[in-house]
């Protein structure tokens, strides 16, 4: 089923790709169909006039670059130096409307899921599709997708490639009707940040989310959210890449279930 998914991972869902792959075999064959597909919505964005159009192409290009930092948040300023969030809010939203990302807005108030919660500051923007993130991320270069589809199908997430796990994590719960919504917060008087990946809510409480690519027997930040919202957490998660197991509060979700949250 892990090998299953990954091909998934890499190919995407877009009916075009998909039928390439299974009619070759052939990664770099669905590699050609996405890419014609990012061409279109590149020429959809490029009849955008002004300052919009600018920010949104600017947005769009910058995913990867986004998705492949530590916090994954939006960065305006890995998008232009000295820019600030407010200034491509506008180009997030239109992107969002268009149906080419998935936001992820943050509240750090478990009380507030599903309330307006304050879309901005430092979304993160995960792609419509992870086959076509795996194309946009490799530049359009051929011998970089090539090595991106061997690491996703091998499962190995390491460094960048964890970005396409947690992306697709997102992907299937928009799918499945839940907003996106991660959180980040302190504890006690501990000066760190702990950040949860998602949080979805259920039966009057919250479950958090942490995704794991690699190594998922520590989660740091899912024990604290647990001892801080303890009476307010329902069922933790960590989605890996292993098998399915329940130690205590937390149950162990292999990536390819995350359909059944």
């Amino acid at each position: 089923m892990m090998d299953r998914f990954s091909d998934y991972m890499a190919v995407g869902g877009m009916p075009q790709a998909v039928e390439r792959f299974l009619s070759t075999g052939n990664f770099m064959e669905a590699e050609k169909v996405k890419r014609m597909i990012l061409r279109s919505y590149g020429a959809c964005i490029g009849r955008l006039s002004g300052i919009l159009g600018r920010r949104v192409s600017q947005v769009f290009d910058g995913i990867p670059s986004n998705l492949s930092s530590r916090s994954r948040m939006f960065s305006p300023c890995k998008v232009e130096s000295g820019s600030r969030n407010r200034q491509y809010r506008r180009a997030v939203e239109w992107l969002e409307a268009a149906g080419l990302i998935n936001v992820c807005i943050r509240e750090d108030d478990p009380d507030r899921i599903g309330a307006d919660a304050e879309r901005g500051s430092r979304p993160k923007c995960y792609f419509l599709d992870t086959g076509l993130l795996v194309t946009l991320a490799s530049g359009f270069d051929t011998d970089v997708a090539r090595g991106m589809y061997l690491s996703i199908t091998k499962g190995r997430f390491s460094a960048g490639g964890g970005m396409f796990f947690e992306n697709v994590v997102a992907q299937e719960l928009k799918a499945h009707g839940h907003d996106l919504v991660f959180t980040v917060f302190r504890h006690k008087d501990v000066t760190t940040q702990y950040e949860v990946d998602f949080l979805i809510p259920g039966s009057g409480k919250i479950s958090p989310i942490e995704v794991k690519s690699s190594a998922s027997s520590r989660h740091k930040s899912l024990d604290v959210f647990m001892e801080k919202f303890g009476t307010r957490t329902d069922t933790a998660y960590v989605i890996h890449s292993k098998d399915l197991r329940v130690d205590g509060k937390v149950v162990y979700l292999p990536i390819y279930m995350t359909m059944f949250l």
